[in-house]
Formats: C-alpha cells, structure tokens, sequence
C-alpha cells in the first residue's frame, strides 16, 4: 500500500529516506530497462551489436535532455504549488505539463527518425555498427512519446510526495522489457530490431499506468484529458526553471556526445567496453539523481510552505545520505569492476577498455554527488539559472577544450576519460562556492 511523504514536517532524515528510496530503486530499475537491451543483445546477438545499442545512448540523451529539463521545471512548479495548498495552480501546471509532453514526443520522434544517419554520422560511428545503430535509434524514438509521458507524470506524482507508484509502474515496463527482450532476442534472434521493439512496448506499459493513476486513481489531482493544454501562468512558470535544467542537461549530454565521438575513434572494443562500463556507472548516476530530485522536490515544497530553517537542515542532510551512497556505489564498482563488464561481454578487449573508464570515474562519484545535491536545492528553490551556466562552463566547454586540445598532446583513451573526474571537481567548487555566499534565499521566490 502506497503512502504519501510529507517533507514540510517531521524527521527531516525519515522523511528524505522514505522518499529517496522508492526514488533510487525507481532509477535502480529504470537503468536495468537500458541495461537489459545492451546486456542481451551483447549474450546474444554478439559485440558489434552491443556497441551498435551503445553507441545510440548519447546522443538519444542529448536529444530528449531538454524535456528532461521542463519535466524538472513542471516538478518544481507543483510541489511548490502543493507545498503552499493551491490546487488550482497546481492542476493547470501538470495539465501544462503534459501537453508540453505529448507535443515535444510528437516533434522528437519524427526529427529525431529523419536526422538519425547524418547524426551517427558526425559521430564517426563505426562502419560495422552504423547500420545496426540507425535501425535502434529510430526505434527508440517511436516510443518517446510514452516515455516522456511516464517521465513528466512520474514527476508529478513526485511533488506531490507519492514517490512509490513511479516505482510500482516501472517494475511493470521492466519486466515487459526484460522479458520481451530475452523472446525478441534469444529466442527469435532478432538483434537491435528486437531491442528496440521490447524497449518500446515496456515504456508503453509505464506510460499507461502513470496516466490511468492521475485519471482515475489520484486522491489529490484528477487529470482530465480535456483540460491538456498550454497554460501561459503555467507555461511561463516552468520554463524560467525548466529551460535552464533543460539548456544544462543538453550542454552536458553534449559533452558526452563529443567524448563519444572520441571513443568511437579507437575501435568497436572501446565502444563496446565504454557502453558496458556506462550502464554500470549509469546505476551510480542514476541513485545521484534520485537523490538529487528528492533534494530539489524537499527544497520546493518546504520553500512553498515557508520552511527556510528546514531547508537548511535538510541539505546537510541530502549531502550526507549522497556521499554515503555515491562512496560506497565507489568502492563496490572498483573492487567488481572486471566481473561487472564481463557479464556484457567476455571478450578481453572489452573487459579492458571499460575497466579502463570505471577506474577513471568511480573515485570522484562522491565529488559529482555532492555538487548534485546543490544544484538540486537550487532548483528547487527556482534558481535553475546558476547550475545551468557552470554546468555549459566546466561540463561542456571545458571539456570540448580538453578533448580537442589536451587530447591530442597525450593520445589515449585514459586522456578522455580524465575529463570526467576534473570537470566533476571544477563544477563542485563554483557551485558550492554560490551556494555557500550566493543570495539565492534572500529573493522572495515567486512563481504562477
């Protein structure tokens, strides 16, 4: 039986724990819906189309980091709407929300189904992969629509404080996916093809549970399809937050983009072993995020309800729980790191090269952690602006300096997975240093 968490009032570590964990086991399964296509088709459909699954991830996530973004800015404009008791704003910003949604899944899929060669193609794909990797990303894209609507009525609940039927919606889609994979894959041997079908269907499966809970099953918020719509209060009020965590999750997944790039230069091997080594570390990255959200959503709904000296206890709070996780996630990957890489693919040379980027990122997990945990309370607080412009600074800027410059100086994989762990510390430090002596909290926060 599901139960809502109240942020605003109580045991500040209780309630963060009771809502973080739904959270990072939500993320936990939704890392192992992308693993599930990149680890079956790597047992069964060999290592170049493993790499082919792999080499889509950035730029997929690069092109749908902006409606990420607004999800984020919808998420903030409820729970602080909810944390104050207005309703009736708090309706129209989710019946913005998923009219922002369903239109921009619309857009993506075709742009993104007409753009995929030219796109793989500035990513010096691989001859051998290219075509596998057309034919997944594409399909991939049919399903963004139901994904993005999982994605924002997932985050609705969220602020709402309902972090658990997320969850209880994704263990569906996983296990269509899982199981759809291995019946696509092993058993009719139908590659990529397979993968992508599965992985569509399963985020089908989310989307529809998310959307029959806020239609009928809500005890808060019934969504009526009538009322889906662009709301110009509303509108406005989740992009002066959403556009910002949008701008600042496409510029890094840029960034990944370029490194990407990069990699692919060295061959499928390193393809292949960086796409495994992103999967295990996604884990890691996706359990920052969780917590980080439970940051962001604590931090609106205790600023909507007035709560600043609760806000401050709660931040030490999220830094905490996020460097005990990030710390130990560390360790675990570093000592079974071989092991981990193996299970996507034996091959020597693959176990190498992703052994290569874990040993390079694990150790600054705890660093990238804490700096999330910052931006997530300034967003939370609505000042998305400050953590966009330091993440276009240090994680995209610098490393397109990095790999363009520093790069071929020392031409070697470590020299590109070396930037990860910097631009991770320089984010920490001008983000904290804001943070600490910015006036972020004197501003009376104003949204619709």
């Amino acid at each position: 039986m599901h139960k809502k968490v109240s942020l605003t009032e109580g045991s500040i570590a209780k309630a963060l724990v009771a809502f973080a964990i739904p959270l990072i086991l939500t993320s936990i399964l939704q890392q192992l819906y992308n693993t599930a296509d990149l680890l079956i088709v790597g047992r069964y459909a060999g290592k170049v189309a493993m790499a082919a699954v792999g080499a889509t991830g950035p730029i997929t996530q690069l092109i749908i980091g902006l409606f990420v973004g607004l999800s984020t800015g919808a998420g903030v404009v409820v729970a602080q709407n909810y944390g104050r008791r207005d309703y009736l704003r708090m309706a129209s910003a989710i019946e913005t929300s998923f009219a922002l949604a369903i239109g921009g899944g619309l857009v993506l899929t075709l742009g993104a189904y007409i753009f995929t060669p030219l796109f793989l193609q500035w990513m010096s794909t691989p001859a051998d992969i290219f075509q596998d990797a057309v034919d997944y990303m594409r399909l991939f894209f049919i399903g963004i629509v139901p994904l993005l609507v999982y994605n924002m009525g997932s985050g609705v609940l969220r602020s709402m404080g309902d972090s658990t039927r997320p969850l209880y919606y994704l263990i569906v889609g996983a296990v269509v996916n899982i199981v759809l994979d291995l019946v696509f894959i092993a058993y009719f041997r139908m590659g990529v093809m397979g993968a992508g079908i599965a992985t569509i269907l399963g985020q089908v499966a989310s989307a529809v549970l998310v959307w029959l809970n806020l239609r009928h099953g809500n005890d808060t918020f019934w969504l009526n399809y009538k009322n889906i719509g662009l709301k110009k209060d509303s509108l406005n009020a989740i992009l002066a937050i959403g556009i910002p965590a949008g701008l600042q999750t496409v510029v890094i997944n840029l960034s990944n983009v370029i490194i990407q790039t990069m990699i692919n230069r060295f061959g499928s091997n390193a393809v292949a072993g960086g796409a495994a080594a992103s999967r295990i570390d996604g884990f890691v990255f996706l359990i920052i995020a969780s917590l980080s959200m439970a940051a962001m959503t604590f931090a609106g709904q205790n600023i909507g309800a007035g709560r600043y000296d609760r806000l401050k206890k709660g931040t030490w709070v999220s830094l905490g729980m996020v460097c005990l996780a990030s710390g130990i996630m560390s360790v675990l990957l570093l000592v079974f790191c071989n092991s981990l890489i193996g299970l996507f693919n034996p091959t020597p040379e693959v176990v190498a090269y992703g052994r290569l980027s874990i040993i390079f990122l694990a150790p600054a997990y705890v660093i990238f952690g804490a700096s999330e945990i910052l931006g997530g309370i300034l967003r939370g607080a609505g000042h998305a602006v400050v953590p966009m412009l330091v993440s276009i600074l240090f994680m995209c800027i610098f490393r397109m300096i990095w790999v363009f410059f520093v790069l071929p100086q020392y031409y070697s994989i470590k020299t590109v997975y070396l930037s990860y762990p910097i631009s991770w510390t320089l984010t920490f430090v001008v983000v904290g240093l804001y943070f600490v002596f910015g006036n972020w909290l004197v501003e009376e926060n104003q949204e619709a």
